[in-house]
């Protein structure tokens, strides 16, 4: 258990800071880590661990790498302008939103715009003013609606991760083996 250089309190609590005056803990306050399992987790996320806490699983998204802990879920997102890594421990992930667009509206909102193409050049082309150009919107309206449907192929689930005090983390792809491990944890602790 870490103990507060500010205010010399223990806490049982995994956090980067004292529950009790909010002071950043110093990794100097964990014991040494002695666990063999997270040999492969990047030192920037293996620097936030505790000495009995391990990663039962690690998984990418678009947005995040997610290390489900014994403890807590860390989520780490990094790139060229810095990184951010979020803790959640299990008692402070309030729910899960399970989002998944249905692919039949792209569907139809394709068949749509390839039938609107195919009807306004029907009737804009008996107009003599719109006839040059009516062509090219048919092409514009039908080249949409294809996109449209092609569009509803690749549409991914989507988890937003409610964490008590700050915004929910969107996550999206196949992760339910992640959200199962979670949901298993959160019940552990509420129990």
């Amino acid at each position: 258990m870490p103990r507060c250089n500010n205010c010399g309190r223990e806490s049982d609590e995994v956090s980067n800071f004292c529950p009790n005056c909010g002071a950043p803990y110093v990794r100097s306050n964990y014991p040494e880590r002695k666990s063999i399992i997270n040999k492969n987790v990047p030192s920037d996320v293996s620097s936030y661990l505790t000495a009995d806490e391990d990663i039962l699983k690690t998984e990418k998204s678009e947005e995040w790498e997610i290390y489900v802990t014994n403890k807590r879920v860390l989520f780490k997102k990094g790139g060229i302008f810095g990184k951010e890594l979020v803790e959640a421990s299990y008692r402070h992930i309030s729910s899960i939103e399970y989002k998944k667009a249905s692919p039949l509206s792209f569907i139809i909102a394709g068949i749509c715009l390839v039938l609107f193409g195919f009807i306004q050049y029907t009737f804009l082309s008996k107009n003599r003013f719109f006839e040059p150009i009516s062509f090219w919107i048919q092409i514009v309206f039908i080249l949409l609606g294809i996109v449209a449907i092609v569009a509803s192929l690749f549409i991914k689930p989507t988890f937003k991760i409610h964490v008590v005090g700050r915004e929910p983390l969107t996550v999206s792809g196949k992760l339910e083996e992640i959200i199962k491990i979670i949901r298993q944890y959160k019940e552990k602790v509420e129990t």
